[in-house]
């Protein structure tokens, strides 16, 4: 079985060009919502907590990763040692 001819150079250069862009824009946008969730820009809420009233275990861990991203070790391991 034969393979198919390879793309044209203006074809594959488009492509490659797209994938690039899509990737830094995702990279972007992460970057982004990390900024905003260290700063406390907007808060992501619990179902369970609403709910309940207690924290999930999931808690802890997101808030922890938050002090962590914002530098604040100590406080990331008081909030959850895992």
């Amino acid at each position: 079985m034969k393979s198919p001819p390879p793309l044209p150079w203006g074809v594959r250069v488009q492509a490659e060009k797209l994938i690039m862009a899509c990737s830094v824009a995702s990279a972007v946008v992460a970057a982004g919502l990390v900024y905003a969730a260290v700063h406390g820009l907007f808060g992501w809420s619990c179902a369970w907590k609403a709910v309940t009233g207690w924290p999930c275990a999931g808690c802890g861990g997101t808030r922890a990763l938050a002090l962590l991203a914002g530098g604040d070790w100590l406080a990331a391991l008081r909030m959850n040692p895992g």
